[in-house]
């Protein structure tokens, strides 16, 4: 199955401002899967790839129509979740493909983008290296690494959630690998913990929910 493609979704306003090629226009898309329960609800999955078999629980929209722009300023401190469920693509650490393609579009890329004539950078992670147990608020050290990701997070949460339930906003931030993969309690990826802002910060602003298309907006 290829999945359901809905190319003429509305584009929000800061996803036209979006700098992409025409050829990113056409392939940078984001792969929204039925949840589980609530087969109406569909919920975010990853982004696109050309190559990867969909079920007809999946729906395939450009990436211009979920993107809406970036958060007001976070202080430094500001506490921070994963979002559980949102899974992370290793195709997609590096924008450059294996194929040796240029035109794809990673998370982190997308904050780059959205960061670009701002004084917010991406290059080093935003996580403070004290990560704390949602369970009972003790804390532990993780270092960071040098590999950067665009990670799916809830701001101001100190527990990982699945927005689904809970009706919380989805950002993206930029974490290094150990940050964004870490679970000491659970040993589920983003799971049983939060963290902390080290510097002040604007999040980028995902649309994270859509309700259940309209037949004849299928192409």
């Amino acid at each position: 199955m290829a999945g359901l493609f809905l190319n003429n979704l509305a584009h929000t306003e800061s996803g036209v401002k979006l700098d992409l090629t025409s050829e990113q226009e056409e392939l940078c898309r984001v792969v929204y899967r039925r949840h589980d329960e609530e087969k109406n609800i569909f919920i975010f999955d990853s982004l696109w790839l050309p190559e990867a078999e969909y079920s007809d629980n999946h729906i395939i929209v450009p990436i211009r129509s979920t993107y809406d722009g970036l958060s007001d300023e976070y202080p430094a401190g500001t506490c921070f979740a994963n979002v559980e469920g949102s899974g992370h693509d290793p195709q997609y650490d590096n924008p450059y493909s294996p194929s040796g393609t240029q035109w794809k579009i990673s998370w982190i890329e997308l904050i780059r983008r959205a960061y670009k004539g701002t004084n917010y950078s991406c290059t080093s992670c935003c996580a403070n290296q004290t990560v704390y147990k949602s369970a009972d608020n003790t804390s532990f050290t993780i270092s960071c690494s040098s590999s950067m990701h665009g990670a799916h997070v809830l701001m101001g949460s100190t527990e990982s959630k699945d927005p689904l339930i809970t009706k919380d906003a989805v950002f993206l931030l930029p974490l290094c690998s150990n940050h964004n993969t870490y679970s000491e309690i659970t040993g589920h990826y983003g799971t049983g913990y939060y963290m902390k802002l080290n510097r002040k910060m604007k999040a980028v602003k995902l649309i994270g929910y859509m309700k259940e298309p309209e037949p004849g907006t299928l192409l």
